[in-house]
């Protein structure tokens, strides 16, 4: 870097401490995934669904790389983002996309242990970031670009009819039809408004026994167990802490039967989770959950439902949106 002067490492504590900053450094990133780059997402991964690694987390100017290092039998110490399970968080945080690459490269030479391989995913295809590590990478080490991976975005720009009429006339009649039966079915909506912290419990309680009685629960399959469980509760409590969480419930005879939840980013909402209880699939309770959280985003002013990542039923509530790639760094001095 210039002047020779080495990023500063940070602990992750400190960096839990400057989320406002790590904010900031989210927003000034250009193309990235910004919800799932944010604390919001990469902490509760990093606490619940990684196994124990050590940190390797720098701030680089305004901006921070936020990785980690993990033991690997093959490679020796693997570098990776500190979530990436998915690979949707981009480890590269701030607007001078330049500075950050110089310093990655310029620590991983100065501090790193003995390592072959770095795997750095969440990076956006065609961006400055993916040129720079690309065209300035060191002597030494090899630079190699993974498969795209590509989100599916609702835009939600002329409210719910604007939104429906990109969609088909199947598509549309399939959800009148099925307004009709949940309304004869006596089916109501439910939705939490800004709640407190000491309510998180009671609503994780509510959640997960609907994801039970899911098909995706009754197979063992659910959320509701293990690690995703623990992921999706330390998110939901940070989401509740900022104000930022969307969340439905279904409800029938007084009992809940689906529910459908996300995070907010500015003017996009984050989909994470929805489901129903199985024994009223006939209602199509996930499709009207969808819309109920998309009529309530669109009253709020939101502009895009960022879907995630391609599933078959996603091309039909949304369109293509942003594309990611992974990045892979080796270290061809210390391949065995």
């Amino acid at each position: 870097m210039e002047g020779g002067t080495l990023p500063r490492e940070v602990s992750y504590a400190e960096l839990l401490a400057a989320e406002a900053e790590v904010d900031r450094a989210v927003d000034a990133s250009p193309e990235i995934d910004r919800f799932c780059s944010s604390l919001d997402w990469v902490a509760p991964a990093h606490e619940t669904l990684q196994a124990r690694r050590e940190t390797w987390i720098r701030r680089v100017g305004e901006g921070f790389l936020c990785l980690a290092v993990r033991p690997d039998e093959r490679f020796g110490p693997v570098i990776e983002p500190l979530e990436c399970l998915w690979g949707f968080a981009c480890p590269f945080l701030g607007g001078d996309v330049a500075a950050l690459v110089d310093g990655f490269f310029a620590d991983l030479a100065a501090r790193s242990p003995q390592w072959q391989l770095g795997v750095l995913p969440g990076i956006p295809a065609h961006s400055a970031l993916l040129l720079h590590l690309l065209h300035r990478t060191p002597a030494g080490l090899r630079v190699a670009v993974g498969p795209p991976m590509q989100r599916y975005v609702a835009a939600l720009e002329g409210g719910v009819d604007g939104y429906l009429a990109r969609r088909t006339a199947k598509f549309r009649e399939g959800l009148r039809r099925a307004e009709r039966a949940a309304a004869g079915a006596g089916v109501r909506f439910e939705r939490i408004v800004d709640p407190r912290a000491g309510e998180v419990a009671g609503l994780l309680e509510r959640i997960n026994a609907i994801e039970a009685r899911s098909w995706k629960g009754l197979a063992g399959r659910g959320v509701n167990r293990g690690a995703m469980r623990r992921f999706y509760a330390r998110m939901i409590a940070r989401l509740v802490a900022r104000s930022r969480l969307r969340l439905i419930f279904a409800r029938l005879d007084e009992a809940d039967v689906g529910y459908i939840y996300g995070g907010l980013r500015g003017s996009l909402y984050r989909g994470l989770q929805f489901s129903f209880d199985d024994r009223w699939r006939a209602l199509a309770l996930g499709n009207l959950l969808q819309m109920r959280m998309i009529a309530w985003l669109v009253e709020a002013g939101l502009t895009s439902y960022d879907l995630g990542q391609p599933m078959a039923y996603k091309r039909r509530w949304g369109e293509p949106g942003p594309t990611t790639v992974a990045v892979y760094v080796v270290n061809a001095g210390a391949m065995r």
